[in-house]
């Protein structure tokens, strides 16, 4: 993209913090994006055997996430007359075109968010009241049971007073009657009063097992609504997830608007594909699980990796998720990471300057992209500070440059 201007305002997203501790409360993967980028731009050829071997595997002793370095470099001032032309209307068209599609996306995942909110709302209202009534018909549950506890006791004390302790007594009493009505008499009141026992033991049984129905009942729908419950918060999570992922790609096309994307360079100078996954979970279920924070840019190995844009190269080096890796101090303030490089160019070390366009390294499958397809993780840090999504950006790059003439062959 020779002959562009860069006057990247990156910065405007750090206050956000697309990703960070934000994205790291999410549990969920935000909805796949198909969209995906190839081009086949003439590989910038290199001598044969240039670049130094990859440094030695890291160890698990390394850092688990590479962090944004923070040492202060000084960038070499552009020589006079050097200032790229302004950015072609066609890929300012593009930019716009992106913003507002994402907008409409932000939009719809907001909505999404706040239909979400307000179904979880309503489920914990609903649980809420079923609680209290569960814990209401316990209770009445609890009573009924001690109550039926009680009147079998008293049941089994008369019992055993009458018919165990002494057991002719309360028929001796009732012989002991003048006359055949007062015997009757008695022995009415005899069954009168265990019939009485017997029958409050039975209203006590029959109530109990009516609570312990309403119970049972109640237990039930609390438990299935606390199924609702739980799958509304899951389902809110993955919205605030899908909705703070479409806030980093808003806001990334928001800070593309004001980019005169220009003086860049695609960072891969061959034959690539990529696709935007930023924000997609990596390496769940281990010590190292993250979110991506960049973008994959796939290519064969060996295949040259160049600077974005002017600047100076830190922390050359190696660690166990990035494996091969570098920095690049971009002249906007910037900073980019590249990594999973199979080698460094020659000459790569920190604190060299380098021009936008110039090999710094080769495409490879180092550290955590052992086993996978060869590519470059790249990443974008404004400033230095949280990252951003590098796609709309890199999409812009690829396209403005596969747009160039290609110079005929001498």
């Amino acid at each position: 993209m020779s002959g562009l201007v860069v006057s990247l305002v990156l910065a405007a997203l750090a206050p956000f913090g697309v990703i960070g501790a934000g994205m790291e409360r999410a549990q969920a993967q935000p909805p796949a994006r198909p969209e995906a980028t190839t081009t086949s731009a003439p590989t910038r050829k290199l001598p044969p055997g240039s670049g130094p071997e990859a440094p030695s595997p890291p160890t698990e002793q390394d850092s688990p996430k590479e962090p944004v370095p923070t040492e202060q470099v000084v960038i070499p001032p552009l020589p006079a007359g050097a200032e790229p032309a302004p950015l072609a209307p066609e890929v300012q068209q593009k930019l716009e075109d992106d913003l507002a599609a994402r907008q409409r996306t932000f939009d719809r995942l907001f909505s999404l968010r706040a239909g979400e909110s307000r179904r979880f709302e309503t489920l914990l209202a609903e649980t809420t009241v079923l609680e209290a009534r569960l814990a209401s018909v316990d209770a009445e549950r609890r009573l009924q049971e001690e109550r039926l506890v009680e009147a079998r006791g008293r049941l089994k004390r008369l019992a055993v007073a009458r018919y165990v302790a002494t057991p002719v007594a309360p028929l001796n009493h009732a012989l002991e009657a003048p006359d055949f009505m007062d015997l009757s008499r008695r022995l009415a009141v005899l069954g009168a009063v265990t019939d009485a026992d017997q029958g409050r033991v039975e209203a006590y049984v029959e109530a109990s097992r009516s609570i312990t129905g309403d119970f049972d009942r109640v237990n039930a729908d609390l438990g299935r609504k606390r199924g609702e419950l739980d799958a509304a918060r899951l389902g809110l999570e993955k919205a605030d997830a899908t909705l703070l992922s479409g806030k980093a790609q808003l806001v990334s096309s928001q800070t593309g608007g004001l980019i005169v994307a220009g003086g860049l360079s695609f960072p891969v100078a061959g034959p690539h594909n990529f696709t935007d996954t930023f924000g997609a979970p990596r390496m769940t279920g281990t010590a190292f699980a993250h979110f991506h924070e960049g973008t994959d840019v796939f290519a064969p190995t060996g295949t040259p990796l160049v600077a974005i844009e002017r600047g100076v190269l830190i922390s050359v080096g190696s660690d166990v998720l990035g494996g091969t890796k570098l920095w690049l101090v971009g002249a906007t303030g910037t900073r980019y990471y590249y990594a999973h490089l199979s080698a460094f160019a020659p000459g790569v070390a920190d604190g060299k300057p380098v021009q936008a366009g110039e090999v710094v390294g080769f495409v490879g499958s180092t550290g955590n992209a052992q086993g996978t397809s060869p590519h470059v993780h790249f990443e974008a840090h404004p400033d230095g500070g949280a990252a951003i999504n590098p796609y709309p950006l890199l999409r812009i790059i690829d396209e403005a440059e596969k747009a160039e003439p290609v110079p005929p062959k001498p």
